[in-house]
Order: structure tokens, then sequence, then C-alpha cells
């Protein structure tokens, strides 16, 4: 699926005139067989009726699985269009400060959240919107904390690099790189000692995991060694 919506959005930028590398000023469509899909949805309801198409009328297909299928489409598909949305008001300096977009890595946050159950904790680097997204905070309240008013998930006060929602469990957006490395260790080992004191008989058991996202930057510092 990710590299079907590449090869869209490849197809779209040289319709348009638009090398890889620039920033287009209106979010690119994506194009299947010459019909524009402009919305989330609708990218979704093609590609199902293209998978339909691909294996024929008669084919047996799990509607579970198809719609487990959808659903990460639909995420990916989400982080790519409010990466692009962002870039466009990062152009027109409505979002001011730092911006450090997601795109092209949208199947890593989709694939390993898909993964996780609500108690799971989540921490991530500076990149972090597409992770956001995909934990469940909402679009409205992500790009309002872009724009640093109180109605973000961290009161206007965090901007790009600062997502957080403790009802999710998802906790940063850390501008530092490699800072939030020991942050993860050190709720892992809270949720350790926790574990350890209340899971006994006739305590309810806490089986929490803390999972940490990282790039290869975080390699040259030290902490990552540590």
């Amino acid at each position: 699926y990710q590299h079907r919506v590449e090869a869209h959005f490849d197809r779209a930028q040289e319709a348009r005139g638009v090398g890889r590398g620039r920033a287009p000023v209106v979010a690119p469509r994506l194009q299947h067989e010459g019909r524009a899909v402009l919305d989330v949805e609708g990218a979704v309801a093609v590609e199902a009726v293209a998978q339909h198409e691909r294996l024929g009328e008669d084919a047996q297909l799990d509607p579970d699985r198809v719609e487990f299928y959808h659903r990460l489409l639909r995420e990916m598909l989400l982080v790519r269009r409010f990466e692009e949305r962002c870039a466009e008001l990062y152009q027109a300096e409505k979002i001011r400060g730092f911006l450090h977009l997601y795109i092209g890595e949208e199947a890593v946050a989709v694939g390993v959240i898909n993964s996780l159950v609500p108690t799971d904790a989540i921490v991530a680097t500076y990149r972090e919107h597409g992770h956001a997204l995909v934990r469940g905070l909402d679009a409205g309240c992500i790009m309002a904390e872009m724009y640093g008013v109180q109605e973000g998930c961290s009161r206007g006060r965090g901007g790009s690099m600062h997502l957080f929602d403790a009802e999710t469990r998802f906790y940063g957006g850390n501008a530092i790189v490699a800072g939030h490395l020991p942050l993860a260790v050190g709720m892992a080992l809270g949720e350790r000692v926790l574990s350890a004191r209340y899971n006994r008989p006739g305590h309810e058991v806490i089986d929490h995991y803390t999972y940490v996202f990282a790039g290869d930057g975080c390699l040259m510092e030290g902490i990552s060694h540590e």
C-alpha cells in the first residue's frame, strides 16, 4: 500500500510539473487511472475498487482482514495529507518556529502503533506528528498546537516538536536528539517497579510497556549507548 501511495504521489507531482525536493503550494492529488482523489476516504475507496479489479469479482476476501488493511492505508494517507498541509502553512508563515515532517515514514508509525494496546506508552522524537495522529490525537488539536494556541494538545506551549497527550499515553515529541531515550528508560523502569509492587493477589495486574522511536542520528549521542 505504501508503494502504491508513493507511486500515485510521484505521478501527480510529475503531472503538475513539480520535481522531487520542491514542496508544492497546494497538496497534490492522488491519481488512479486518470481519476483524481482529493481526500483520504476517497483514496481508500479507490484502492478497494482496484483491489477487487486485480483479484477478480469472484475472489473470496476476508472482510475483517480487508478492513484492517484499509485502516492502515487510511492512517498512512491521513499522516501524509496532514504533513503536506503543515508544509503549506509553514511556507505561508502560519506555522512558526521549527517544523520536522514525517513524510515518507508513515508506514513505520502505522505498523508499530497498530500492534500496541492503549495502556502502552509511546515516546517519540521531534518528528512525531505521524505518531500522534496514529495514536489517536485529534488532527485539529495537533494543528492548533502548531499554531501555538491554547486549544493545542500542549496548550500552545510546545509547538511542532512537543506534542503530548496523557490520555493516550503519548509522551512527546522531544526536541533534543536522543534526549528522549533516558525518559523512555525511566518510564519503563517505573512501570516495572509498579508491576512488582502491585502484581500480587488481590491487586489489578499491571502489564504496561514503553515503546520508543529513534532514528540513526541518535547513535552519535553517548546517551544512546548508556
